[in-house]
């Protein structure tokens, strides 16, 4: 049997946009790409992704190029976390909802500065069901003064 191509295209809209932003920093620039499609199905899906690179040699930094004592920090992050998401603190984040292995919090390396905070973003599907949505933590960095080996001027 003949395959129509036209068959696929007739009554489909398939979409897909990307963008770049790239913001600098005294000792690094950051690298901000939002992606946006959908093929058919339920819904599109859209994702961000932040990636921190260091001026001077060209890698990537990771959450641990930031932060000291990463362990003591995420029992910060997780406070943001649960106020950010209305979630009582001895409330199993699992029974809440979320996606955590073993119902830990874990800050994820998808973070980014701005407007005074540090921000964590976790995309659809990440941590929690696609009807809610992409879920964020911005933490001040007034807090993160104990924290940051990089100071994000």
């Amino acid at each position: 049997s003949r395959f129509d191509s036209d068959m696929l295209e007739e009554g489909q809209l398939w979409e897909l946009e990307s963008t770049i932003d790239i913001i600098e920093f005294k000792n690094f620039v950051e690298l901000d790409l939002s992606s946006w499609s959908y093929a058919g199905g339920a819904h599109g899906n859209g994702y961000a992704s932040y990636s921190l690179i260091d001026r001077v040699n060209g890698k990537q930094l990771a959450l641990s190029d930031f932060i000291n004592d990463i362990p003591t920090f995420t029992e910060l992050a997780e406070k943001y976390f649960r106020a950010q998401n209305e979630i009582e603190e001895n409330t199993n984040l699992t029974d809440a909802g979320f996606w955590f292995t073993d119902g830990i919090f874990v800050c994820n390396e998808n973070f980014y500065f701005a407007d005074g905070n540090l921000n964590f973003l976790y995309n659809n599907y990440e941590i929690a069901p696609y009807a809610a949505g992409s879920i964020s933590i911005s933490i001040p960095l007034k807090e993160l003064k104990p924290f940051l080996k990089i100071q994000p001027k």
